[in-house]
């Protein structure tokens, strides 16, 4: 059973990823709050999750062994959390301690949405496959029996083939081959759709960033990584800084630099972020309004909450769009073969 574990994607078999993440924050939080070697309590956590992320969960105790700071040894082990909540733990650090870092995550976990989102995914990729499993089987099965005693009705009664019978030989024996292979690929594609693996890497491709507005989600990220130090009633500009330096995002880096330099106090910071369009400028004209840091860190929790709930729902449309794009692969097949036999059937009938 463990060796298919370590096989099969754990969005079938196990867990979801972001259950395991938030399980090891607490643990991470009570290690720091009691004073107990993470190392390990994170090795014991590893022999209840078998698979991959118990590679990941091995790999972060072996950094923390080496003595590592706790949001360097996050950063040297992907997925092991999110990547918004290894940033708030590496500047966190900066300015106050992981175990605050730690609280705060657990504190402000917007977590529902993860579960939310989640059957949604793996229904999609389950009917995809499904409906490209079903399109190879009608594309068998029109090459086998259909179009095989079509060609021998027309060579019999010597009438000119209608053109869908020749666009059916031509789909089926023409691309003899290619369609076969590209199914399979697909449905490969598709199925690596379940490894979280997979789906974290395709997330910094362009396309896809533009697409499921991943970008949206970083950005509410950083609101919530702002509200941590003004809850503390701290300057954002440490936190910038070190935002700046351990930012996934290369372009978002850079443009957090340009904001920390251009900016000489946490009022100015707000509308210099929002000219480098990381924030809204009307959220930017009402942050800078606020004078309270607990009225501020609360009102910057509840816009990140905002702006994901919205990004979730929006990214659920699209997914929902997606799932049915393999129903075209069923579709042009059983037309094009409708229109074969409707066609070679009046062509007997007129001769």
């Amino acid at each position: 059973m463990k060796g298919k574990r370590r096989l099969l994607p754990s969005g079938l078999i196990d867990d979801p990823v972001a259950t395991k993440q938030r399980s090891l924050l607490r643990l991470l939080w009570v290690a720091y709050n009691r004073a107990v070697p993470p190392a390990t309590l994170i090795e014991n956590m590893a022999l209840e999750h078998p698979g991959h992320y118990e590679n990941k969960l091995k790999r972060l105790s072996m950094w923390l062994k080496a003595d590592s700071p706790l949001g360097s040894a996050l950063s040297h082990t992907p997925g092991v959390i999110s990547e918004d909540d290894t940033l708030l733990i590496r500047c966190g650090a900066d300015v106050a301690s992981n175990e605050q870092a730690l609280k705060f995550l657990i504190d402000h976990d917007h977590h529902p949405l993860v579960e939310r989102s989640r059957p949604r995914i793996i229904h999609s990729i389950g009917y995809a496959i499904l409906m490209l499993f079903i399109a190879m089987m009608i594309l068998l099965f029109l090459g086998t029996f259909i179009l095989p005693t079509l060609r021998q009705i027309v060579e019999e009664l010597e009438i000119r083939p209608p053109a869908a019978l020749m666009w059916l030989d031509w789909l089926i024996n023409g691309l003899s081959g290619i369609w076969q292979l590209a199914i399979f690929l697909t449905m490969g594609f598709v199925f690596s759709l379940l490894f979280e693996d997979v789906r974290q890497f395709l997330k910094s491709r362009p396309i896809v960033r533009r697409l499921f507005h991943y970008s949206a989600d970083e950005h509410a990220a950083l609101l919530k990584l702002f509200a941590f130090p003004i809850g503390f009633q701290l300057s954002l500009a440490k936190t910038m800084t070190s935002a700046a330096q351990h930012h996934p995002n290369r372009t978002i880096r850079a443009k957090l630099l340009r904001v920390r330099n251009q900016s000489s106090d946490d009022a100015e910071l707000w509308h210099s972020l929002a000219r480098h369009r990381l924030i809204a400028p009307s959220e930017a004209q009402h942050l800078s309004q606020i004078s309270d840091s607990g009225v501020l860190s609360w009102t910057l929790i509840q816009l990140a909450n905002q702006k994901k709930t919205r990004t979730a729902f929006r990214r659920d449309r699209i997914i929902g769009v997606l799932q049915y794009l393999p129903v075209f692969f069923v579709a042009v097949p059983v037309i094009v073969s409708v229109l074969a036999i409707f066609m070679s059937l009046t062509s007997m009938v007129t001769l």
